[in-house]
């Protein structure tokens, strides 16, 4: 089965163009997104729920184990929409896949800075990515068929959803389908899972900003309230904080580019065809770019503030930049909003144990110990 499914953010040329063009408007229009608003705060709900049930008698959860939970229950909705059970009756296949897509990414990562053995020869490392990749994409392959099923020929096309309006565009067929289907899928296990861990890390060691958060977010809804496009609308330190977080825990590691013809950068010619690495990461952390760069100040992103930085625009790019941007950029910030609103206004969140740190996985993930305590309120 590999490479059958490549994702869509692997493809290039005319064959991507053509796809991404197919969901570019079903996904980037703020309103295509704030329809899942509802599914949104179901699964908060239910993860509220979950880290109740998952506290251990020291009071500790482990956030990394239940954030890939989180992400697969999110992705279901968006994706086949339907509840995958990952943070209820279906927890053990739900750890499984995230276990598999963690041991890709590591794999990957060592593979990507060795020499190129497994080019020649059918090496161990590169058996075991062929083993995980199939058990992953036969995983996501059943519940690919089944949403693809269910959601064909679905009336009132003007209000389907992202999934039942994919499954029902005549220009794409069902290999196309699953390409997009597997892209939203799997990223959210590699960048919204560490993206939220990172949050509530932030979150937990900054007490003063978790108390101003909690004000925010009690002031523009009442606990046991849906969240809605306004109440969203008034929570501006909530995502100013999530934007620094972006800043502070980049999750990747450069911008690829490789221009169709000959441009000059800063003085130098790169002839076309040339693979061109931005290095934002260097520029997120340079006094050049942010006052007191290494220090988390999310009032920095206010516009309140009368000491708000004007950074340059191109200084932060956590979902890149142009035609190639994340496509699925709000439906992960959208999550991240709703989710982190809903438990700081249901827990009071600490961490105690180091500092949590990043480590290379192909992408830069969580290290260290991210279990913390969720203390109800």
């Amino acid at each position: 089965m590999r490479g059958q499914n490549p994702g869509l953010g692997n493809l290039n040329g005319d064959e991507w163009y053509r796809l991404r063009s197919a969901v570019q408007q079903i996904m980037m229009r703020p309103q295509a997104v704030y329809a899942y608003l509802p599914f949104t705060n179901q699964v908060t709900q239910s993860l509220i729920n979950h880290i109740k049930n998952e506290t251990q008698r020291d009071g500790q959860v482990d956030m990394r184990r239940v954030a890939g939970r989180w992400s697969l229950e999110s992705a279901g909705n968006t994706v086949f929409e339907k509840r995958l059970g990952a943070l209820g009756d279906n927890i053990k296949w739900a750890d499984r896949l995230v276990d598999v897509n963690k041991e890709i990414f590591q794999l990957s990562a060592r593979m990507k800075f060795g020499f190129p053995f497994y080019r020649y020869f059918k090496m161990p490392q590169w058996k075991r990515m062929i083993e995980l990749e199939d058990t992953f994409y036969a995983e996501a392959d059943k519940l690919m068929d089944e949403a693809i099923e269910k959601l064909q020929s679905k009336e009132n096309p003007e209000n389907l959803l992202f999934a039942s309006c994919l499954i029902n565009k005549p220009e794409l067929n069902k290999r196309d389908i699953k390409v997009i289907m597997l892209s939203l899928f799997a990223d959210g296990l590699s960048t919204t899972a560490p993206m939220f861990v990172y949050n509530l890390f932030n979150i937990a060691i900054h007490k003063d900003i978790q108390e101003r958060l909690r004000k925010e977010i009690n002031e523009a809804v009442g606990k046991d309230e849906a969240i809605d496009v306004a109440h969203l609308q008034k929570m501006p330190l909530l995502r100013a904080c999530v934007k620094e977080t972006f800043r502070f825990f980049p999750i990747g590691t450069e911008i690829s580019r490789i221009p169709t013809k000959d441009v000059v950068l800063s003085g130098y010619l790169v002839p076309a065809g040339t693979p061109i690495d931005i290095n934002t990461n260097v520029l997120m952390t340079s006094p050049k770019f942010f006052s007191d760069p290494l220090k988390f100040k999310p009032e920095r992103w206010l516009r309140e503030n009368e000491k708000k930085e004007q950074a340059h625009p191109f200084a932060i790019l956590p979902f890149g930049f142009g035609p190639r941007m994340c496509a699925g950029r709000r439906f992960a910030e959208q999550d991240l909003h709703v989710t982190l609103a809903k438990l700081v206004q249901s827990f009071d969140i600490d961490h105690k144990h180091e500092p949590i740190r990043q480590i290379y996985e192909t992408l830069l993930l969580p290290a260290g110990d991210c279990r913390f305590h969720m203390k109800p309120l």
